[in-house]
């Protein structure tokens, strides 16, 4: 589709992402910390609902007022008119994407994790893949319809789903009228602010490149993003699982088992961040290639961003650890700080270095929050995670790199064969460092027993 056509999509959803996040309210960390509180399945029940249709009401109220002010909007806060029609169109897409997220975060607080993993990790990645091989190579659509009618697809599919579990575990019913009602608003609202402030930071390179550049740039920002964050997948599956369980944990007085999760999850995500970093670093422009020659423009974006994310996996679940413990003042007060950052940091930088000072921005933003996060953690519960074994590998990490970077030097073949081999290598490099003195004799027998697992099922398959 090239730069421009998804640029528009990304500039406008990004704008619109805002609009989800107030919708939601903070609703959605709320549930998860108060849900399991409640000791009887009525209660549970009534809250889940409550919290839908709190969730519902207010999105529906934002699309009115959306589409009232639509012209306003394109003219002045997207800064082109032109983009009246695709912000039309994808208006309706608050209440979808709020409801999405809404019913997500009630599937974990009951800790249906398979589903929650389900729709966010598998239905919704290779819905909006087939969708778009559909739309472009079948009905030859290459207009921005074929981004946005998928999202329409997959979204209202995901919904369709979740309601479904959500009334057959009986976590959709009467909402009775009790005091944990009111609680929850007052809890999550530090959240909402919070949700609020971490959007405009996650978004708001994007939204300052389309103002102040063009769409175009925004879509091989985008894309660098994307790679870029390809790495925090061990930390997204971590907060997935390890969130629910924080808050049962320390106001059950389990501080040393909490301790044990966060050091062992922390150490993991690390190690497979540092994998990662190094290959984009080493294979960048190759890997911003494969999207197509116009986004190679993005390489060096791709790896400041990368840098950035070894900070955000550094730290662990902070986030989430302050939230869960009681203190969701914490989240907010980091966000506010990355957020002003961020802003001031764009606006010096994108129009002297383009999409590279918005990344720079970016890197800058994640390890202010992430530090921050991870000093309010310590002052509250005096814990880290941190031991000899990360200097080993980081140093594996920079050892791998630089033999990578020189046999690819030499190594002139086919980008995706470059691509292969580098991936290949830097993993054996890597591996087989950090295996052999990155860690402890618990640490191999525990990957020893993984493979196993993986390898019974297979072979059960």
């Amino acid at each position: 589709l090239g730069a421009q056509i998804y640029g528009e999509f990304i500039f406008v959803t990004s704008f619109l992402t805002f609009f989800v996040t107030v919708a939601g309210a903070g609703l959605g960390n709320g549930i998860i910390a108060l849900l399991p509180k409640q000791k009887t399945q009525e209660s549970q029940q009534s809250l889940s609902t409550h919290v839908i249709r709190t969730v519902f009401t207010i999105s529906s109220i934002l699309v009115l007022t959306l589409f009232v002010f639509s012209r306003v909007i394109a003219a002045r806060l997207l800064n082109s008119p032109t983009l009246i029609t695709t912000l039309l169109v994808l208006i309706p897409t608050v209440p979808l994407l709020s409801l999405e997220h809404v019913t997500l975060s009630v599937i974990r607080a009951n800790g249906r994790i398979k589903e929650h993993v389900f729709v966010r990790n598998i239905f919704i990645p290779a819905s909006k893949l087939i969708l778009l091989l559909v739309f472009v190579l079948a009905f030859r659509i290459t207009n921005i319809y074929s981004l946005i009618v998928p999202y329409y697809i997959y979204s209202t599919g995901a919904i369709i789903y979740l309601f479904y579990k959500l009334k057959h575990y009986g976590y959709i019913g009467q909402v009775v009228k009790e005091d944990i009602n009111r609680e929850i608003i007052l809890f999550s609202l530090p959240l909402m602010f919070g949700g609020m402030i971490s959007v405009l930071t996650n978004n708001i390179d994007q939204y300052m490149i389309g103002y102040m550049l063009s769409a175009r740039e925004v879509g091989v920002y985008k894309v660098a993003l994307q790679f870029a964050t390809l790495s925090s997948f061990a930390y997204i599956s971590l907060n997935t699982a390890f969130a629910p369980s924080i808050s049962k944990l320390y106001h059950g007085g389990r501080m040393e088992e909490l301790i044990d999760i966060y050091r062992r999850s922390t150490k993991w995500i690390t190690i497979i961040n540092m994998l990662i970093f190094g290959i984009f670093f080493v294979m960048s422009k190759d890997l911003m290639r494969m999207v197509g020659v116009e986004f190679v423009a993005g390489a060096s974006a791709l790896v400041i961003i990368s840098l950035g994310e070894i900070i955000n996996s550094g730290v662990g679940s902070v986030d989430s650890i302050n939230v869960q413990t009681g203190h969701p003042q914490y989240s907010l007060y980091t966000k506010l700080i990355v957020l002003v950052s961020n802003v001031i940091l764009n606006y010096l930088l994108i129009p002297r270095f383009g999409i590279n000072g918005a990344a720079f921005a970016t890197m800058i933003a994640i390890m202010l929050s992430n530090g921050v996060n991870f000093l309010f953690m310590y002052r509250n519960l005096r814990i880290h995670p941190y031991d000899r074994s990360y200097l080993i590998v980081f140093l594996a990490m920079i050892i791998a790199t630089g033999s990578i970077y020189g046999a690819m030097l030499l190594f002139q073949q086919h980008f995706l064969i470059r691509i292969a081999v580098a991936c290949i290598l830097y993993a054996l490099i890597y591996g087989v460092i950090v295996l052999r003195f990155g860690m402890n004799h618990q640490e191999r027998q525990e990957i020893l027993q993984t493979i196993r697992k993986i390898a019974a099922r297979i072979s059960h398959l």
